[in-house]
């Protein structure tokens, strides 16, 4: 019967073929579609220009948003997806826009406000910090005399202990930086227009929602950059699959367009800032009890050889303040963090 052997014939051609082929060429047939001629990843201007799905057919319904807007009021925007004549009108008409904010509203809207303000926001807050602690320890040691100190702290030198400051100087630099962080997007230092769908596109008249949604296409790329909100039901979203899919394939030859920002991550790094800030204070506010105390310094003196006090002293001093108040508890928030924060 030729047909079964036609059908044994091609069997084994196969299997040769795949005995032979190595990843290379298998990478190669992926991405040609068993053709000479390579699958396309994105298109040129000129084919989205002849795509109706990809022009401005009504620039009023290409939008962005300010930051700002985004933003105010403690991310009171962000807690439901309703949205409302007044939201709309806070949008804009624009020709570029340089975020198109990809999210889920499933997400907890307390993680993507503070995903967005860590993300803008915490370059300023650094250099703010920065330029406040040098302006204040500048000032201070020019102009005033003497330290505010929570008591008396000795250290000792051979045979002797001896009075030291304790400061809090570091504190100015650390609240400079909490509220930077959290306000800087108010300044005019940081500028960005965002899209946000229920700022954006009409929500109250159907109509008009309509056509909204069918210019998304274009508000995607007139998008400088994609912002990815990411948690593990972003997939699960079908808008969210077409907003990544569309943009990668319009952007796909610029490697910097895509940002994927998880949420876990901010709240992670913020936790961990006002943790070793608030064992700071603690470290300034108790050592004068503990192991800066005079009784410590005299039992040190008294007790320890003059050879090895140096080597006592600093090593308590290590492994109180760095294992004991900031690497170890870190570890334990990190953990906490990574497994609850949803």
């Amino acid at each position: 019967d030729p047909l079964p052997n036609m059908m044994r014939e091609t069997k084994d051609q196969d299997a040769a073929g795949s005995a032979s082929a190595t990843p290379e060429s298998a990478a190669r047939r992926r991405l040609t579609n068993g053709s000479e001629q390579p699958v396309k990843m994105r298109r040129t201007e000129t084919e989205m220009d002849q795509d109706p799905a990809l022009l401005v057919i009504n620039p009023e319904f290409v939008r962005a948003v300010t930051l700002q807007r985004i933003l105010s009021r403690f991310g009171k925007y962000w807690r439901s997806s309703k949205g409302s004549d007044h939201t709309f009108e806070m949008s804009h008409p624009a020709s570029k826009i340089n975020f198109f904010l990809s999210h889920s509203w499933m997400t907890n809207w307390k993680l993507k406000v503070l995903a967005l303000v860590y993300y803008f926001n915490v370059k300023s807050a650094v250099l703010s910090a920065i330029l406040v602690h040098v302006a204040y320890v500048t000032v201070h040691g020019l102009l005033i005399e003497g330290e505010y100190m929570v008591a008396d702290s000795y250290m000792f030198r051979e045979d002797k202990a001896i009075r030291v400051v304790m400061s809090f100087r570091f504190m100015a630099g650390c609240f400079t930086f909490l509220v930077a962080l959290l306000l800087a997007h108010y300044s005019p230092f940081v500028k960005a227009s965002c899209f946000l769908d229920k700022m954006c596109i009409e929500q109250t008249n159907q109509e008009k929602k309509d056509q909204g949604v069918k210019q998304l296409g274009a508000a995607i790329r007139y998008s400088e950059h994609l912002m990815v909100l990411w948690q593990p039901e972003y997939l699960t979203r079908v808008w969210c699959v077409f907003e990544l899919a569309a943009f990668a394939f319009m952007h796909s030859h610029r490697a910097d367009a895509l940002v994927i920002l998880p949420l876990k991550l901010p709240v992670l790094a913020v936790s961990l800032f006002i943790f070793h800030f608030v064992a700071s204070v603690s470290l300034v506010i108790l050592s004068p009890f503990t192991f800066l105390s005079e009784w410590h310094a005299k039992w040190i003196v008294q007790n320890v050889p003059a050879a090895a006090q140096y080597f006592y002293y600093w090593h308590i001093i290590f492994l109180v303040c760095f294992f004991g108040m900031f690497l170890v508890p870190s570890f334990f928030l990190w953990r906490f963090c990574k497994g609850h924060v949803k």
